[in-house]
């Protein structure tokens, strides 16, 4: 498979799941969720309209939890992992 190949498949597969979706609520997981996870860090939860979450991790593998940035043509900030 190509990298050209590889792009598409995943923002195909990004476009399917997060498209048109509504953000109902953002929160940091609790210690026990992050835990479970067998994480040492709490991450920031981005929860949609049909109850899936979007949930940033360390790297492919679930290791922790990942940094978010937000940014606009203006404007950039960091959404941390929390201890």
């Amino acid at each position: 498979m190509t990298t050209e190949d590889t792009t598409t498949r995943w923002n195909t597969i990004a476009t399917e799941l997060l498209k048109g979706r509504t953000i109902t609520d953002v929160f940091y997981m609790n210690a026990t969720e992050a835990e479970d996870l067998g994480w040492d860090s709490r991450a920031l939860v981005i929860q949609f309209d049909d109850g899936s979450q979007l949930i940033p991790q360390m790297d492919d593998e679930g290791n922790d939890a990942g940094a978010l940035i937000w940014a606009n043509p203006t404007r950039s900030q960091i959404l941390p992992v929390l201890s």
